[in-house]
């Protein structure tokens, strides 16, 4: 058997590409092919022939190898320049191979390679700090980039897109009503400017560019870059309403004519006291706060208090800045303010928490001394006005964020109003739908409108993350797709409330959990992540792989997760 295996290795060695060095079982060597010449190219063979292989290739695994003398396959070496990777072998108990493969290209290009990866990471989260939605496919429709704006309006996990076929991504997605896909096909420019409500129930306002992209003269795929201009459009209507104010075409910025006759739909105990209640502040002069979630009904009880008194004015502080603010209520040189043209009736200070402590402080002194002092004309003039405020946090949270002031929170709450979220409130949601049909339904239209059963059962157990503003926007969008129907059934309704069944306890305790919070949007975001990650893992019985399919992201990215919230496996093995 010796011989057979000596004459097989003087063979074939000297046609190996790999590096060959037969030794005793001591690490001496006695011999080699030319392969090995490569690593040690001032040495010849003769110089290499009787010496310690250790003393030529330094390492502590082949010092393991020979202590123990068990194989050892695929060990990382380096031979001056060169990067190595090694077999070790015992072919009998005094005689052993050692196998060298030269990698250093492959290690040249696995280094590149995690430059590369850690430069495309790098751009990931450059792209998750632009404003604007980004998604870039390539000539195959695999979703390359895909920041966290995009994801935030399309209400899904950047991260799980990242790699997905655009066609698996949106099932619903094809050349002819998808303008990405379209760009990338037609290999022109795309631009479409829509409105649209998301998952969580918000309105969206966007500017929508889809264009082709080339390299040189090859296609690379097509980029969809969306900029939200729900804030400006906003904006741009206050700013118009107030400029007519100013100019005195009107006198209820915010409150357009035919949106005065204000009616408040309600069933449940708690809203027939509140409206009771608001019912009785109509003669008051006392100032009055409102506050509760987003889309719950706030700037409409507003409106019911204020709809026989006037002047009446509304800002939206959130969405107007500081200085516009503060212009248009106590004025300028130039213009009289909304304070002193309000004298007698209402101003509506929505989001009230948003506004600037500066102007809150000049309110506070003028709610307290019934005066305006104009500070040019060396004049004081009387006011006597009547706030009414909205907030969409709680003032308990706005005191700790340092966003309000306690002493002017004390001066508008004289009377104040905490209306529910719907989800707490469900049987009113009927009567809601009928009210929103018959208000958007076409006036031309012959026919009454009416829910099924199954439909009406999912609208009852949504959790309505935007309240009744959701509601609308939803029946909204149930009319336009209706055609020449009367009856809503469950085909017409959004898929994420088809599915709502499945997830109603989740979405009901994160809609909850955002509005008692005090932490801010970030904190509550990573909250809600790491509860769902560790109700996953729990299900899952902590198996990575089960719960990143079900959590739609990578191993990698839910291992990562698992430490970044410290989330201690309690793996049962029964």
């Amino acid at each position: 058997m010796k011989h057979l295996t000596s004459i097989h290795f003087e063979d074939v060695a000297p046609i190996l590409f790999e590096g060959v060095i037969q030794t005793n079982h001591m690490g001496i060597i006695r011999s080699v092919n030319k392969s090995v010449l490569d690593f040690f190219p001032k040495l010849l063979v003769s110089d290499l022939i009787g010496k310690q292989i250790q003393d030529m290739i330094p390492s502590k695994d082949i010092q393991l190898f020979y202590n123990h003398r068990q194989d050892m396959r695929n060990i990382s070496l380096t031979i001056g320049m060169y990067h190595v990777m090694g077999n070790f072998h015992f072919y009998d108990k005094n005689h052993a191979f050692i196998i060298l493969k030269n990698i250093s290209n492959v290690h040249q290009l696995t280094v590149e390679l995690g430059a590369a990866q850690r430069q495309i990471r790098q751009f990931h989260n450059i792209l998750d700090y632009v404003e604007e939605g980004i998604c870039f496919i390539d000539s195959n429709q695999k979703i390359v980039f895909y920041n966290k704006k995009m994801g935030e309006l399309d209400a899904r996990e950047p991260s799980s897109m990242r790699g997905e076929q655009y066609s698996k991504a949106f099932p619903e997605a094809s050349y002819t009503n998808d303008p990405l896909l379209s760009a990338l096909v037609t290999e022109r420019e795309i631009i479409e400017n829509e409105s649209f409500i998301s998952r969580s129930g918000k309105k969206y306002d966007i500017q929508q560019s889809n264009r082709p992209l080339f390299l040189g003269s090859q296609k690379t795929g097509a980029l969809c870059a969306v900029k939200d201009v729900s804030k400006l459009s906003e904006l741009g209507q206050t700013i118009h309403q107030l400029h007519l104010v100013q100019e005195g075409q009107t006198a209820a910025p915010s409150l357009p004519c035919n949106e005065q006759a204000v009616e408040y739909i309600h069933s449940t105990r708690g809203m027939k006291k509140i409206l009771q209640d608001a019912i009785r502040t109509i003669n008051s002069s006392g100032n009055i706060l409102i506050y509760g979630e987003r889309g719950v009904g706030k700037k409409q009880l507003a409106r019911y208090i204020t709809q026989q008194k006037s002047p009446s004015f509304c800002i939206s502080c959130d969405s107007l800045p500081p200085h516009f603010i503060e212009k248009s209520l106590f004025g300028t040189v130039d213009s009289v303010g909304l304070l002193e043209k309000a004298h007698g009736g209402t101003i509506i200070l929505q989001n009230v928490n948003a506004l600037d402590i500066s102007i809150q402080n000049k309110l506070l002194h003028l709610i307290h001394n019934k005066r305006l002092f104009k500070e040019l004309e060396e004049t004081e003039v009387p006011i006597d006005v009547q706030f009414i405020c909205t907030m969409n946090i709680k003032p308990a949270i706005a005191f700790k964020e340092q966003i309000l002031l306690e002493n002017f929170f004390y001066a508008i709450s004289g009377t104040a109003f905490h209306i529910p979220p719907l989800r707490e409130r469900k049987q009113e949601i009927p009567l809601l739908i009928e009210h929103f049909i018959h208000k958007k339904q076409s006036p031309f239209s012959a026919n009454a409108v009416s829910v099924s059963k199954e439909a009406m059962e999912l609208f009852i157990n949504y959790h309505y993350p935007a309240n009744v503003r959701q509601l609308e926007y939803l029946i909204e969008g149930v009319l336009a797709v209706l055609h020449n129907e009367t009856v809503i059934m469950t085909e017409h309704l959004p898929d994420y409330l088809l599915t709502s069944l499945h997830d109603e306890t989740t979405a009901t305790h994160f809609a909850e959990d955002e509005f008692s919070s005090h932490m801010n949007l970030t904190d509550r975001v990573e909250s809600f992540e790491k509860e769902l990650i560790l109700k996953t893992l729990q299900k899952t019985n902590f198996h990575i792989t089960n719960a990143s399919e079900l959590l739609g992201i990578t191993r990698q990215s839910l291992n990562y997760k698992i430490r970044k919230y410290e989330i201690e496996n309690t793996r049962s093995d029964l």
